[in-house]
């Protein structure tokens, strides 16, 4: 059976990659244990789908094209920083977006689209975000909280104009994953 480690993401627009790099310039002077993003290969994923039969990747294309032509280009803003779980204990660093019911359409869609390929619903609310790194230790000193906040005023107000959404392959190689976009939908 030959499958591929797929996923359903939003593109970033080069600003946006380069306003994650600048980020994360910021905290690497006083983060340690930490295991940063490449800002080129950041996304907002909508459906990890994980390994996929080759034959089920063709049949979601055109239903991921049918629930582009459903929906109309939007935009969305870029609005703070945080952390998963929580900002106290941390494992993930994240930036935030501005809710948006068009982006909570365009997700929801998605997995009703892939339901039916036996893509099981997520449970858990969808909550956009662009990953900046992942914790490895459990130190997370009160001053790198302040350092995360602060980040802010170096992506609150950017705007990422949504035209497509991508059906990517991810290769994962010893210095990372390696995306490669198996195909385009439009909105």
């Amino acid at each position: 059976m030959d499958t591929q480690r797929t996923f359903i993401a939003l593109p970033l627009t080069q600003e946006i990659h380069d306003a994650l790099r600048e980020v994360q310039n910021e905290l690497r002077q006083e983060v340690s244990k930490v295991r940063w993003t490449r800002p080129e290969g950041v996304h907002i994923t909508l459906k990890f789908l994980g390994d996929t039969d080759s034959s089920v990747v063709d049949q979601l294309i055109p239903a991921l094209d049918e629930v582009a032509s459903g929906h109309h280009p939007f935009e969305l803003k870029l609005n703070g920083t945080g952390a998963f779980p929580r900002l106290a204990n941390p494992r993930v660093l994240w930036v935030g977006l501005e809710t948006s019911e068009e982006l909570l359409a365009l997700q929801h869609d998605v997995e009703e689209a892939i339901a039916p390929f036996g893509f099981e619903k997520e449970k858990r609310k969808f909550k956009a975000h662009l990953t900046l790194a992942r914790l490895q230790g459990d130190l997370w000193p009160e001053g790198h909280r302040r350092l995360l906040l602060d980040a802010r005023k170096t992506i609150d107000g950017l705007i990422l104009p949504v035209k497509e959404l991508i059906l990517f392959r991810s290769d994962l190689k010893p210095d990372g994953a390696v995306y490669t976009a198996l195909h385009r939908a439009k909105l």
